[in-house]
């Protein structure tokens, strides 16, 4: 059986790599896809402050499955 801390890192790195790599979808979307208008524009600075939130947590929850094993 997995060991609860080793689980609650792995959900912990989830959650940032998932708030990292939407928050760069969003900023690279016009891009990627310029055919595309959104409904309401991205706010460049809000993206990016989640996006670096996100690789901190993404990076804690490494940090912390690291020493778990």
């Amino acid at each position: 059986m997995i060991p609860l801390p080793v689980i609650l890192a792995e959900i912990i790195m989830a959650l940032g790599g998932a708030l990292l790599a939407a928050n760069i979808w969003a900023l690279i979307r016009h891009k990627v896809r310029p055919d595309q208008k959104p409904v309401r524009p991205v706010s460049r600075g809000r993206a990016i402050t989640n996006a670096l939130i996100g690789l901190v947590v993404l990076v804690w929850g490494f940090a912390s499955f690291i020493t778990r094993i």
